[in-house]
């Protein structure tokens, strides 16, 4: 059988609790456009006398070497990737910008200290990389076509704004209570005493690990 645990609260006089609040914005709507138009753009390949810049989804080849010995994870062959966004190293995107098709180029590169790659951390390599295609980026205009192609009814870009404000609004409204009552319940506990029950820790426990057995079969 269950027994409940007694909750004693404390003195709540002094506490004080920041409750947040947020209005949806016109910069908010804009970097929504942003996001709605990345997620349609397209791609058309650059001519051979350009050098890549951010923004350019290039095709290259790599290979590191660290004291001339070639390391797991440091090769690959048509390895696509858009320069700027941060999904390589700074210095190797720097290293990419401004290169053009069929041009190759070895550099150094020192790996962060806190770099997810244990084995690599806080190292020097030598890189070789081969551009083989740049591509630059074409992003849909905000227009009656675009907003069509998103579902809007009315196909206007006053609508289309319109039906990112409130998502945002509805969006907004649940994250504020979330992190409102959030802090009460934080502010609640700091003052009480109570003894958690083994049965409620061992749920916790299987409810985490069930969320990430579903975070990982999504990924």
């Amino acid at each position: 059988f269950e027994v409940y645990p007694d909750v004693k609260i404390g003195d709540l006089s002094a506490t004080e609790i920041d409750r947040v609040s947020t209005e949806v914005t016109d910069a908010a709507i804009d970097k929504t456009l942003d996001i709605l138009r990345k997620q349609r753009r397209t791609f058309a390949q650059r001519p051979a006398s350009e050098g890549a810049v951010d923004d350019d989804r290039v095709t290259i080849d790599f290979e590191g070497k660290i004291d001339g010995v070639p390391f797991d994870g440091g090769k690959a062959e048509a390895f696509q990737f858009i320069l700027g966004e941060g999904r390589m190293l700074e210095a190797f995107e720097k290293a990419v910008r401004g290169m053009k098709a069929g041009e190759s180029k070895t550099f150094p590169l020192q790996f962060p200290e806190d770099y997810h790659g244990k084995d690599v951390a806080g190292k020097e390599a030598d890189f070789l990389v081969t551009v083989k295609k740049i591509e630059a980026q074409h992003l849909p205009e905000v227009n009656e076509a675009f907003a069509k192609s998103l579902g809007i009814k009315d196909a206007t870009v006053e609508a289309l704004r319109a039906d990112i404000k409130k998502n945002l609004e509805r969006e907004v409204k649940f994250r504020v209570l979330a992190r409102n009552k959030g802090a009460v319940m934080d502010a609640l506990v700091a003052v009480s005493e109570l003894d958690v029950p083994n049965a409620l820790v061992q749920n916790e426990a299987e409810r985490m690990v069930g969320q990430a057995r579903e975070d990982l079969k999504k990924r």
